[in-house]
């Protein structure tokens, strides 16, 4: 039988996903006429790409810095 992932950890795994997936969506609109957001759209990208249900460490990562930076954009709090 394989690994199970606790509940908590699939629903911040899905959290996670939801936040780079919105800010890789902001970036892309973003991109074209700004370097920095350009660099950004690469970075959420990628993370989003590599992000996996058991990588503990990155899910963190994108609930403490990635969900502030989407609550700034969102304008929620």
């Amino acid at each position: 039988m394989g690994y199970a992932i606790p509940l908590g950890d699939k629903a911040d795994y899905a959290l996670a996903k939801k936040i780079l997936t919105h800010l890789t969506a902001h970036a892309s609109g973003k991109a074209a006429n700004d370097p920095e957001w350009s660099s950004r759209l690469e970075d959420y990208t990628q993370r989003l790409a590599d992000l996996k249900p058991t990588d503990r460490e990155a899910i963190d990562a994108v609930l403490t810095h990635d969900s502030a930076v989407y609550r700034e954009l969102t304008g929620l709090r």
